[in-house]
């Protein structure tokens, strides 16, 4: 493999990691809302329902 193959990879793989991390944090903050007890009311709509994440 090239080193510019190599260096494309290493960056995709990167933005993959920091990817998976964030989809980490974001589970872990909707696991806390669950377990607080979040309650959405599909009325409210997105804007409402969305605000505690």
């Amino acid at each position: 493999m090239g080193s510019r193959q190599y260096r494309a990879g290493s960056i995709r793989k990167e933005e993959i990691r920091q990817q998976l991390h964030e989809i980490e944090v974001f589970k872990i903050k909707i696991d806390e809302l669950i377990t607080e007890g979040y309650d959405p009311k599909l009325d409210d709509g997105v804007g409402k329902n969305i605000a505690p994440l």
